[in-house]
Order: C-alpha cells, then sequence, then structure tokens
C-alpha cells in the first residue's frame, strides 16, 4: 500500500468525523517518524507490512472514538509537546 493509499483508506475509515483528514495525517507521520511535508512529497513511498499494520491498528482505535493525543501519545499545546496516557 502506498502513502496516498493510506491517506484515502483513513480517511474512510474515519468517514463521519469532522477532522478525519487530520487524525489519518497525523496517525500516519507518527507511524513513519516523519512530518506531513514528507507524506505528500513521498505520496507514492510504499508502506511496509508492518507500518500498515501498525497503522490500520491506530486507526481502527480512532474509529472506535480514542482521541488522537492518546493514540499517539502526545498533545501539542502552545508549541509545546506534552505526553499523554489514558487516565
Amino acid at each position: 500500500m502506498k502513502i496516498f493509499e493510506a491517506v484515502k483508506a483513513g480517511k474512510d475509515m474515519l468517514k463521519g468525523f469532522e477532522t478525519a483528514y487530520l487524525d489519518t495525517e497525523v496517525i500516519l507521520c507518527y507511524i513513519l517518524n516523519k512530518d506531513k511535508i514528507y507524506l505528500h512529497i513521498n505520496k507514492d513511498e510504499e508502506l511496509n507490512r508492518e507500518y500498515e499494520d501498525k497503522f490500520f491498528s491506530c486507526m481502527r482505535r480512532r474509529q472506535e472514538g480514542e482521541p488522537v493525543s492518546y493514540i499517539i501519545g502526545n498533545k501539542e499545546f502552545m508549541g509545546l509537546n506534552f505526553y499523554v496516557k489514558k487516565g
């Protein structure tokens, strides 16, 4: 699966979520340890099976309503990143 295909699949999984595209990008960036620009520049890059499995696992968690910050383990606030976890 290519990066752009993963983004489309993620958006489709979160259909009805107001932030479907943003959530998908944030989760994919977290999985790949890359920034959003990387996703756009390398949209035709193939994801290996490990990344693909982890991406869909995270997307299922988001689909069930878990906040993105819990899934990726941090939340940005005023330019600072804070570690977060389920209470």
